[in-house]
């Protein structure tokens, strides 16, 4: 086995369940649902890892706060997953996120950078879409506000419980390097859903591209795609065949739907390899009909004879493919 094929596979079933949601949302619910299920455990990790440094720095109240943070954190995950986004956000964008970084920045200065997060609640708040525009955008007003008061406030007085400057340094560059990864996880999220949206749609044209060569020849189909009218072609002289199975009424009676089916795309699918080779083109399958053309391009002069050739043919195929459909 390929040294990178298991890492791969780790890695395409880790995008697999990232991008898992509930049957039915929206697609803007679909990426915020990603976005979520990225950013809520990174979150509980983060106040856990705030939880150990405020208990070793004896901050008390940051840390009692910090125990409600976590247990916030692990609410937001177990609701989201079970698909209830409504809650999580008010839990954490309105109460826990503002409140943690008032408390942080007023007890240990603007030095830490606890105040960022204020940035995370409004990029975030931004992307919600089941939460009203005009309250997103008031919220954010309002947090912005709150922020430049926090600003004035912290540089007019000093934090009540100062701690070491190689304590605030590190709690800097922690909380920058948090915040980034709350930006990676919000774009992460988006990419993710825009991956699982494309491969949705280019499933879904790949089913639409061979439901109409089935229906259309193939160069209708490009015309018809090209929007290109009139449609309508003159032909002085062609030749048609239109194939019917017979003794097939009776063998669908022993056979399932789903048998019935594989059965029809498996033998039409070895008559288009015929028509494609004898110059026919497909006009459309009904059933247990199929319809071919010759004379419609190319050299057309032979169009009788290869329309005779086409038609032995493919009762020759028929013959050995399904004995128990006695003619065509």
């Amino acid at each position: 086995m390929n040294k990178l094929e298991h890492p791969r596979g780790e890695a395409n079933r880790f995008q697999a369940f990232m991008t898992k949601s509930p049957a039915g949302l929206r697609p803007d619910f679909v990426r915020f649902y990603i976005l979520g299920r990225i950013a809520y455990p990174l979150g509980f990790l983060g106040h856990a890892g705030f939880l150990g440094m405020f208990w070793l720095l004896d901050l008390k109240v940051l840390a009692a706060f910090n125990i409600i943070s976590i247990a916030i954190f692990l609410l937001a995950i177990w609701a989201h997953n079970r698909g209830e986004m409504l809650w999580p956000v008010i839990l954490t964008l309105f109460f826990e996120i503002p409140v943690h970084a008032v408390l942080a920045t007023v007890y240990i200065g603007l030095g830490s950078a606890f105040w960022i997060f204020f940035f995370t609640n409004i990029v975030v708040l931004l992307l919600v879409p089941f939460v009203p525009r005009s309250v997103r955008v008031t919220a954010c007003i309002g947090f912005s506000f709150t922020l430049a008061a926090l600003a004035i406030f912290s540089f007019s007085n000093g934090p009540p419980q100062p701690i070491a400057s190689e304590w605030v340094i590190f709690f800097f560059a922690f909380n920058i390097m948090f915040f980034a990864s709350i930006l990676i996880a919000v774009i992460s999220s988006f990419e993710l859903a825009v991956i699982r949206a494309e491969d949705a749609l280019q499933t879904e044209f790949g089913r639409a591209e061979m439901l109409l060569h089935n229906i259309l020849p193939a160069d209708i189909a490009l015309r018809l795609k090209a929007r290109e009218e009139p449609l309508a072609d003159q032909h002085d002289s062609v030749s048609v065949l239109f194939a019917d199975l017979a003794g097939f009424t009776n063998l669908s009676r022993t056979l399932s739907a789903g048998e019935l089916v594989n059965l029809l795309n498996d033998l039409f699918s070895r008559f288009d390899d015929l028509a494609n080779k004898h110059g026919a083109e497909k006009i459309k399958t009904i059933g247990d009909a199929y319809m071919v053309a010759t004379g419609l391009s190319g050299n057309v002069a032979d169009h009788a004879e290869k329309i005779a050739d086409l038609a032995l043919a493919c009762r020759r195929r028929l013959l050995s493919f399904a004995p128990s459909i006695t003619s065509i």
